[in-house]
């Protein structure tokens, strides 16, 4: 297994092509013998739709801008950690609430929203974020809140989440991973921990993590390890990529690069489900820049019945019937699973009678089902020969930046804060925001 980089290593001088004035992240310079690729070598190692086993079944999820139902939101950049290849260039800032509450109701304005996230740096060291919270949920809009939970791990500090959920946090993303060694001893340990004081507390959460090359075989085995916790429901996995390269055509950068086609084979080969469906590249349908699976599991057996993307496709179109937009991150109590699993299963084997074992298997052992979700994210990618940047198409993950929808893993480079140097070429960062506002 390929180790993510040493923090220990960087508790000198930073290297030369690093931001000095970052707190948030550790910057990776490129080894110096890498070579610049040419014009015709394009630095693209992107899954292809047609890798899928069910490639002929699935198909793009290509919503309209406006129907594009997420996006993030950056209350402060301020962190109280460091994490390997994290995205955040910025210097510290810490936004206002008013400035926050508008950003929130330009979201508003832009797309048709489902539910907000709210990120940073750490959100929870905003000192309004309690407040921010009640303002999301008072647009009739699910939260979430992304956090490396460093308050509770390592302060003590529960008073927060307590009062978090009390404001109506519909789901905890939590951010424990290989990148934070130098925090965490035992980062399964960590995980159970506050895992426990989540369930405890009734609220759902997801897992949060950055997959570095060679650690792609790793999510089925974090899958079924956190499986047993009640109320923990997925996991967000954002493939590694040192950010601050991201406008860069270098061979190594292919050669760092983890693979999605393998965590594929990885979530394929060892929990036997398929994607429902999977986010394309805003310059390729055949590009897969998400996989997004949703599927039930025994936490006490391991076995698995997946949602097809045929019915996740009449989930949807229900959904969009019932509420006037599309679905991001509806959640699921533990009360409702057995239900709901009785229900996708007898629609799921009226289309494939094949399918009764698999949903047998579960059905004989009611009290450990668990539904969850996996979403494999892409990092953006640079086509050295057309000088173009892929992004995932319309970004669901935008944040406001400057009064525009910025992709949030790159803001830094085309919209920095403050008086920040833009570092994105002038001709990508047109195309990006033609693209967002299409």
């Amino acid at each position: 297994m390929v180790a993510p980089p040493d923090f220990r290593r960087h508790r000198g001088a930073l290297p030369a092509t690093s931001c000095a004035r970052c707190r948030c992240c550790i910057r990776f310079p490129l080894p110096p013998a890498c070579s610049p690729l040419g014009s015709s070598f394009a630095v693209r190692s992107v899954m292809k739709r047609r890798e899928l086993a069910e490639h002929d079944r699935i198909a793009p999820q290509k919503l309209s801008a406006r129907d594009t139902p997420h996006v993030t939101i950056e209350p402060n950049t301020t962190c109280n950690i460091r994490c390997a290849y994290c995205y955040c260039v910025e210097d510290e800032a810490i936004k206002t609430l008013s400035e926050v509450k508008a950003e929130i109701d330009l979201a508003c304005s832009l797309r048709n929203l489902d539910a907000i996230s709210l990120l940073g740096g750490e959100p929870t060291l905003h000192p309004d974020i309690v407040e921010i919270v009640r303002y999301v949920k008072s647009k009739g809009l699910g939260c979430m809140v992304l956090t490396n939970g460093v308050a509770f791990l390592r302060d003590g500090d529960e008073a927060i989440y307590e009062k978090l959920i009390h404001a109506g946090v519909d789901r905890f993303m939590v951010h424990i991973d290989a990148g934070q060694r130098h925090v965490h001893a035992d980062l399964d340990a960590a995980r159970h921990r506050i895992f426990d004081m989540l369930d405890a507390h009734r609220v759902n959460y997801g897992l949060t993590l950055t997959l570095y090359k060679d650690q792609e075989h790793e999510l089925p085995r974090v899958i079924r390890t956190f499986a047993r916790h009640p109320y923990f429901d997925g996991i967000l996995c954002t493939l590694a990529f040192p950010w601050e390269h991201v406008f860069e055509a270098h061979r190594s950068l292919v050669d760092r690069r983890p693979s999605m086609s393998a965590a594929y084979r990885a979530i394929q080969s060892e929990l036997h489900v398929e994607p429902a469906t999977y986010l394309p590249s805003s310059t390729d349908d055949e590009e897969v820049a998400w996989l997004m699976y949703f599927y039930f599991v025994n936490a006490d057996t391991g076995a698995t019945f997946g949602i097809s993307s045929r019915l996740n496709r009449m989930m949807k179109t229900m959904f969009r019937t019932l509420h006037g937009h599309e679905f991001f991150a509806e959640t699921m109590k533990p009360s409702s699973v057995g239900p709901a699993l009785v229900g996708a299963g007898l629609l799921e084997v009226a289309m494939q009678p094949s399918r009764v074992s698999a949903l047998m298997k579960l059905l004989g052992h009611p009290g450990a089902n668990r539904f969850h979700y996996i979403v494999v994210q892409q990092a953006p990618m640079f086509d050295a020969e057309h000088h173009k940047v892929q992004i995932c198409w319309h970004c669901p993950d935008a944040t406001i930046r400057k009064g525009e929808l910025t992709p949030v893993c790159i803001a830094g480079h085309l919209r920095p804060l403050h008086e920040r140097r833009v570092t994105a070429p002038p001709d990508v960062v047109r195309d990006i925001r033609a693209h967002l506002q299409e």
